[in-house]
């Protein structure tokens, strides 16, 4: 660009400065005073000279051409700081092709510890792990856990709407119950008198009256957990709390759930760091919720799958390197496609015995795999187990130095004294986050060695150039207006003869006759 804005001032230069000279001479066709032709001279040479010619310009003594020339040349000085703008450096980013970046996702989780005993799940050491973080320290950062490849540190992953994944996830609820506290009061025999003890009652859910002594003592959290039929939530828990053992009356209820469900995230990795937000989220249904005429159809493949997969469902969509595609299925077996349950609108079923039922409601379907979600029941009951020991039947108690006894889990939970509902439903999602983590890194069916993931690109940071068109006006208008001027020049001097034409050098002062006045 340097080159270019130097060629071009060149060439504009001396056209100026031929077209100055030869003014200078046609000025005095007349008889002027001389003091104009140092300046018309000097105006030729440089941007100086015709800054100083304008200056002295006067309307009477104009010479409309020369001034005009003078502006060019002033315009030209000006051509390096126009061209350096015209071209503009910045940072940029530039998709690596021979890089991958993945984060991890899953379809379906199936891990365990082993049995005990048949039908008694140990939990997975993984999960236990993220379990217990997530309620004592949680990870903010799972960029290490979750993503692999991003070299650069910014990466991006393919979307539609927003949407780039889907995955097998927990997600979590919590409400505020503390208007379902109600006051209970009952009468007793204290020796010689009777008297009434005041005591508090929580109606919610299937806790129809849970009480807690309103007496001064050091019960300051309790919480409990509950498993409702016919749900697929890993965990029912609620937390009733005070935030010191004198105050009898501020008692509030926190009730929280933990469910598997289905997310969609929108993903990318800016400066080494992973960041995902949900845009949907669809519950993980029950296969007998969804098919509830079961029982009057025989199948062994459908009662395999009702023990394994309790929670198990397919749905319309799914998402394939961040574009949304339909999920017709078969009914034919095919490549990558899974055997379920599809439900039809013709309750007649035949089995593979070619016996019929009239009230199936379903047929079976070959599902593209990653159109299908599952848990198996073994890590449901395992998860279960695990989150029943952390926060079923737990309490902490406070002593009168506002000392906390508790578990660990409770303890922090309680934050001495400053539990409120934002830090119940702040420390369950962290939870709901750390499980999700590991069913992303851990999932299929029990087996690890190749965990599904979505593919995204990897931007390297180098140097873009680009042009601001706007400011290419500049130079454009001075080469215009140096075009005008030497047609103006030329036509001007249209009657002289060719041998006394272009005279640019000051010496022809020196041999001209001066007529003194």
């Amino acid at each position: 660009m340097s080159l270019f804005s130097l060629l071009m001032r060149a060439c504009v230069g001396v056209v100026l400065a031929e077209g100055i000279s030869q003014c200078k001479w046609n000025w005095y066709h007349k008889s002027r005073r001389l003091d104009h032709i140092g300046r018309l001279d000097s105006a030729s040479r440089g941007s100086w000279g015709s800054l100083t010619l304008l200056y002295h310009f006067r309307p009477r003594q104009a010479y409309y051409l020369a001034a005009l020339g003078a502006i060019i040349t002033i315009m030209a000085s000006l051509t390096g700081f126009f061209s350096q703008q015209l071209v503009q450096f910045r940072d940029c980013f530039e998709k690596d092709t021979a890089a991958v970046v993945s984060i991890s996702r899953s379809n379906t989780y199936a891990q365990s510890g082993g049995s005990l005993e048949n039908n008694v799940p140990v939990d997975f050491a993984p999960m236990i792990a993220a379990i217990h973080v997530g309620v004592i320290q949680p990870v903010e950062d799972l960029t290490n856990v979750l993503a692999s490849g991003c070299i650069s540190g910014n990466c991006s992953f393919p979307a539609t709407d927003g949407a780039s994944f889907s995955t097998l996830a927990v997600s979590h609820l919590c409400q505020d119950i503390t208007t379902h506290i109600r006051t209970v009061n009952e009468s007793t025999n204290l020796g010689s008198r009777n008297a009434t003890m005041g005591y508090l009652a929580l109606d919610y859910g299937n806790n129809s009256v849970v009480e807690w002594p309103r007496e001064q003592g050091g019960l300051v959290l309790k919480s409990w957990t509950s498993n409702e039929v016919d749900s697929v939530a890993l965990m029912h828990s609620y937390f009733i709390f005070r935030s010191s053992w004198r105050d009898n009356y501020d008692w509030r209820a926190v009730n929280c759930s933990l469910s598997p469900t289905i997310n969609t995230y929108a993903a990318n990795i800016n400066d080494g760091i992973l960041k995902e937000s949900v845009i949907e989220r669809i519950p993980l249904r029950l296969i007998r919720s969804q098919f509830p005429y079961h029982l009057s159809v025989r199948d062994d493949d459908f009662g395999s799958e009702l023990f394994s997969w309790p929670a198990k469902m397919a749905t319309n969509y799914t998402i394939r390197n961040g574009r949304r595609e339909p999920c017709e299925g078969s009914e034919n077996p095919a490549t990558d496609h899974i055997k379920f349950m599809k439900p039809i609108l013709d309750s007649t079923y035949i089995n593979s015995t070619n016996e019929t039922s009239t009230s199936a409601w379903w047929k079976w379907w070959y599902y593209p795999k990653d159109c299908l979600w599952s848990m198996h029941r073994f890590s449901m009951m395992a998860m279960i187990d695990t989150l029943a020991g952390i926060f079923d039947d737990q309490e902490a108690i406070m002593g009168n130095r506002q000392g906390v006894e508790a578990s660990p889990q409770m303890r922090q939970i309680y934050l001495d004294g400053n539990m409120t509902f934002a830090t119940v439903n702040e420390r369950i999602e962290h939870l709901a986050t750390s499980m999700t983590s590991v069913i992303r890194v851990n999932g299929g069916y029990g087996n690890i060695t190749s965990p599904d993931s979505a593919k995204g690109d990897v931007w390297i940071k180098t140097t873009c150039m680009s042009i601001r068109w706007p400011w290419i006006t500049f130079p454009v208008v001075m080469i215009g207006l140096t075009g005008i001027f030497l047609l103006l020049v030329v036509f001007e001097n249209r009657g002289i003869e060719q041998d006394r034409l272009w005279k640019s050098l000051f010496l022809a002062a020196l041999f001209c006759d001066v007529e003194i006045r």
